[in-house]
């Protein structure tokens, strides 16, 4: 029951942990792997 009322109260701080993980492994990838035909110049 505490749980759902910290989400309640800070839904942004459990929903940033997700969100922010996703990106950094993205952005990681984006760096090790040569960008996509076509999006760089």
């Amino acid at each position: 029951m505490e749980r759902r009322l910290a989400e309640d109260l800070d839904p942004e701080r459990h929903r940033a942990p997700s969100e922010g993980i996703p990106r950094e492994l993205a952005d990681d990838a984006g760096q090790d792997d040569p960008p996509p035909p076509g999006t760089g110049p």
